[in-house]
């Protein structure tokens, strides 16, 4: 009987500690307050740009993530398809290698418009 109630208390404890702690969605909804566009328009100080140097730079980060993830599944199913039974792996791996370089062009661009408006920063700076 106390084991049972031990167990009991143990998966409660982990039920309570799944609900009650952050999840990463956190950072999300940080993200999608971010108002890029109105951000670009109305951007004239230092702080300004670097608010949106710090998004590109977070945006860049995650591409170059989704990138190395395409890759390792690239080589996950090239091997699988030197098996007998990884007959239509060749075609994902080829999809996973394309991913890959869409995310490494997108971390590429959003690097450079990082850099971009981390210029006009310097630019504004300048001004004052």
């Amino acid at each position: 009987m106390r084991g049972l109630t031990v167990r009991v208390t143990l998966a409660v404890l982990a039920l309570v500690a799944t609900l009650y702690f952050p999840t990463q969605r956190v950072g999300m909804a940080e993200a999608q307050t971010f108002n890029l566009e109105k951000a670009v328009m109305e951007a004239k100080t230092p702080a300004d740009h670097e608010a949106i140097v710090s998004y590109y730079e977070k945006e860049a980060a995650t591409a170059k993530d989704k990138a190395a993830e395409h890759h390792r599944l690239m080589e996950a199913y090239r091997t699988q398809s030197a098996s007998p039974r990884g007959q239509g792996q060749p075609t994902m791996a080829n999809h996973c290698q394309q991913l890959a370089q869409t995310y490494e062009s997108i971390a590429k661009e959003n690097t450079a418009l990082a850099m971009a408006h981390r210029q006009m920063a310097q630019e504004a700076a300048q001004k004052k």
